[in-house]
């Protein structure tokens, strides 16, 4: 009797509806589909973009989201409390 067990790991925050995982995972194998490549060289083809590329697109992706957060909320705050660009208040 074949005991194979499996390990679900979550290795990213972001799942399919984030535009770079989808490129990179789903669209990279349906555009792959088309040619004739043997399954070792599609499988390394998706390894590069899936677990090489795509952990640092995320990273990038992250960095931007949060500086984009940040923007948006010190707007809010200067737009509330005035902006003070010296000692004093002047």
């Amino acid at each position: 009797m074949d005991k194979t067990q499996f390990e679900f790991r979550q290795i990213s925050d972001y799942g399919t509806s984030n535009p770079i995982v989808a490129r990179l995972s789903i669209q990279t194998s349906q555009l792959c589909e088309p040619f004739q490549l043997e399954k070792n060289t599609k499988d390394a083809v998706l390894k590069i973009y899936g677990f090489d590329v795509q952990p640092k697109l995320l990273e990038c992706f992250r960095i931007a989201d949060w500086l984009r957060s940040e923007l948006v909320r010190l707007d809010k705050e200067i737009t509330k409390s005035g902006f003070d660009i010296q000692a004093g208040g002047g």
